[in-house]
């Protein structure tokens, strides 16, 4: 028996950053491919995404394409709007949606949806869900750098108001970031190469003046900071968020990257979950995936001194 389409058409917007709505998508995405395996539903789902960031502009379907697109004014199945409120908890997100689809696959969505579980584990399941249903539009691709990834060492310092969140993390300074890359090179001499990103011009500087014989490798664009209130032009929203995934997709391609607090750098992981993270400062919240690095360890007192101070009240997961 031919199971019936239903075409699911979700509008959705987020004041935070790029990660948050992608990781709900994600959520949505696994919770279906959970219900197809137990459940066998009469119903096949087909999705269609059109998510927003308040700073960014339009993620899906403008940098983030479908595997599956759909011309909905070409299809007699069933269509149904879910038009999610601007930066809803996930519960509620998770409710919203749940109301619509649960009267379709005459089933609990509750017992399978389940946020993305804080286990280093899940970085393959959530690759499995991004290579099946996305895509990076070529806009991004087509600027992306070529490197060695077994002779780059990654590095991503997160400053602005990641430096004063002391909720989430702890503050660390330029030059203590630039110390402990100085004492991993120092043990690591087959690296020649650095990739660097950061939202602070100053650090990608201090980089290129602290490692004057390795190639500095960054990604070219204007720093700015989305979370000042600022309201973008559409020139600026598509320099942010190509920027953003460059960094992401960047990352991904190193073996190893040291990092500040941030979940951009996390998600580099999603991309590639075969590489090493290590954090130079807190992640205080039990979140996916920024919750989920290794602590940077070293023998060298002087970087240990730093780190007993950043690395405070951490939230270290070892599944």
């Amino acid at each position: 028996m031919m199971r019936k389409s239903v075409f699911l058409n979700i509008s959705y917007e987020n004041t935070d950053g790029v990660t948050v709505p992608l990781l709900r998508v994600i959520d949505l995405l696994h919770t279906y491919e959970r219900v197809k395996k137990y459940h066998s539903p009469d119903v096949d789902l087909k999705f269609i995404f059109n998510i927003k960031c308040t700073h960014f502009g339009n993620i899906i379907p403008t940098y983030i394409k479908p595997k599956n697109e759909y011309d909905l004014s070409k299809t007699s199945s069933e269509i149904l709007d879910i038009n999610i409120e601007k930066s809803v908890s996930a519960e509620v997100f998770r409710d919203t949606i749940s109301d619509v689809v649960m009267p379709l696959l005459n089933i609990e969505l509750e017992r399978f949806w389940i946020p993305t579980p804080v286990k280093h584990s899940s970085f393959d399941i959530v690759n499995d869900i991004w290579n099946k249903y996305f895509y990076f539009d070529e806009r991004i691709l087509q600027k992306l750098l070529n490197f060695n990834r077994d002779t780059t060492l990654g590095v991503h310092f997160r400053g602005t108001d990641k430096q004063t969140d002391i909720n989430q993390t702890n503050g660390i300074t330029e030059d203590e970031f630039i110390l402990i890359i100085e004492d991993h090179i120092s043990k690591n001499n087959h690296i020649d190469t650095i990739f660097c990103c950061s939202d602070e011009q100053s650090f990608v500087e201090g980089i290129k003046n602290n490692f004057p014989n390795m190639v500095v490798l960054e990604n070219e664009q204007t720093r700015i900071f989305w979370g000042d209130g600022k309201n973008f032009s559409k020139n600026e929203q598509d320099e942010l968020v190509i920027s953003v995934f460059l960094d992401i997709l960047s990352l991904s391609k190193c073996n190893v990257i040291l990092k500040t607090s941030s979940a951009m750098s996390c998600f580099s992981k999603i991309f590639n979950p075969k590489m090493e993270i290590y954090t130079t400062s807190a992640m205080k919240k039990p979140w996916f995936p920024a919750s989920l690095t290794q602590i940077y360890k070293t023998d060298s007192d002087k970087i240990n001194k730093i780190l007993e101070r950043t690395m405070q009240d951490h939230i270290n997961v070892t599944d």
